[in-house]
């Protein structure tokens, strides 16, 4: 319960309650954020301290109604970036924003204040990104994009945490513009000789394909997810590697094909494991990006579908390997050590695409891929190409139901012809 209160001077004997010269008045309330504070005040008389504290009651409740911004100190971004990523401690990609403030965030806008950064600023921000700053690398147009993101959330923490208030300048930033790209898939006429292949991967590689489960979901899943006796079979993907929840925040079944089912209760009879796809060791892959990639792309350079890691030789000969491994030149037995992966490769996570495509239509992707949004899932998971809109245009069902109606017309006599021209009725 707010109320005032009257504390005395040291050593002050007398009864009077009158400030300064006797004591302090001071409140005792709750503030905007619900943090019991007890300010002094230079109220005379109890009188005044009251009003002092109604004045401060009224401002902690239109502060947090928003009616008032809070009065904030002066924060440099490089302290807002401390306090974000202390905030996020734990989360699986907390190493990534890590490195990304380290290198990016701090050198670039940490010495600056949050109240102080403007929408060029944070433009000029992408443009030294992509141009390489302090002897850096360039980063690509997404990974631009991504950093920004990136001080888009500390602003947002600053907020949320009342340690700075107004509008983020990212909000009006324009972004780095995106290459149009096509969503990669594995050739669907490809697909069965790639699974022939497979070997010990086959059953692994068969349900991504089947199901489209992200790379952390396949890790995560348990027996217990699988509903496999039933007519309908299906899997209850309810969480991801590191995650309790899946990315897209909400759990999702996706139906199971009758013979992938079958497949997994076969294997289910012998399973050591309450995970369905556990590492070596039975317990989740630990390093499932490598270990499933590095098998993918073996396979896949045997069934032809992608060319692998490019080893480049000084002497100029070129060799490819699934995987980053200690390699040596076929044509001088130098060592090769930098692999640059081929652009138009295909990786073990277009498997994702390769389904969302096999399935066509875009709501029904979207649902079993689970994405929040439309965009998402027609831009990066639907690969539709030219001759796919004219195959699909040519089997319009009431094309061929069309028939020249001629002769069913009733042709206007000769002086209106004469009159408006002859007609050419056509369908």
């Amino acid at each position: 319960m707010a109320r005032v209160y009257f504390r005395r001077r040291k050593g002050e004997t007398s009864t009077r309650k009158e400030a300064p010269k006797y004591g302090t008045w001071h409140l005792d309330y709750r503030d905007a954020r619900g943090d019991r504070v007890q300010p002094k005040t230079t109220a005379r008389t109890r009188a005044e301290a009251e009003e002092a504290l109604r004045e401060a009651l009224q401002d902690a409740a239109d502060i947090r109604n928003d009616r008032k911004r809070e009065p904030t100190k002066p924060l440099l971004m490089r302290e807002a970036a401390a306090g974000f990523l202390a905030s996020r401690k734990g989360a699986h990609s907390i190493w990534a924003r890590e490195i990304a403030v380290r290198l990016h965030v701090v050198p670039l806008l940490g010495e600056k204040l949050l109240a102080s950064i403007t929408t060029a600023d944070i433009e000029g921000f992408a443009r030294d990104l992509q141009a390489g700053h302090h002897g850096r690398k360039p980063l690509s147009a997404q990974t631009a994009r991504q950093h920004v993101t990136l001080v888009s959330m500390i602003f947002k923490w600053a907020k949320k945490a009342r340690l700075w208030s107004g509008d983020a300048p990212t909000a009006d930033a324009v972004r780095p513009k995106l290459p149009r790209r096509m969503a990669k898939v594995i050739p669907l006429d490809k697909v069965a000789h790639f699974l022939s292949l497979a070997g010990e991967w086959h059953d692994l590689f068969w349900f991504s394909l089947a199901t489209g489960l992200r790379e952390g979901e396949v890790v995560a899943l348990r027996w217990e997810d699988l509903a496999l006796d039933g007519e309908e079979p299906f899997v209850h993907v309810r969480r991801s590697h590191g995650r309790d929840i899946p990315k897209g925040g909400e759990e999702r079944t996706v139906p199971l094909q009758h013979d992938v089912a079958e497949m997994l209760r076969r294997r289910k009879v012998g399973a050591s494991s309450r995970l369905v796809w556990p590492g070596k060791d039975g317990q989740m892959e630990a390093d499932a990006s490598q270990t499933y990639n590095r098998a993918f792309r073996r396979i896949a350079m045997k069934a032809g579908i992608c060319k692998g890691i490019a080893y480049a030789c000084d002497c100029g000969a070129v060799r490819y390997s699934p995987g980053r491994s200690h390699l040596r030149c076929h044509t001088c037995g130098a060592k090769l050590t930098k692999g640059v992966a081929t652009p138009t490769d295909v990786t073990f996570r277009h498997f994702r695409s390769t389904y969302g495509t096999a399935l066509g239509n875009p709501a029904i992707a979207q649902r079993a891929l689970g994405h929040s949004d439309m965009r998402v899932t027609t831009g990066h998971y639907i690969a539709v190409s030219g001759a796919d809109v004219r195959a699909a245009a040519n089997n319009l069902p009431f094309v061929g139901q069309a028939r020249r109606r001629d002769a069913d017309v009733t042709q206007p006599d000769r002086a209106m012809s004469n009159r408006l021209g002859a007609w050419e009725v056509s369908f």
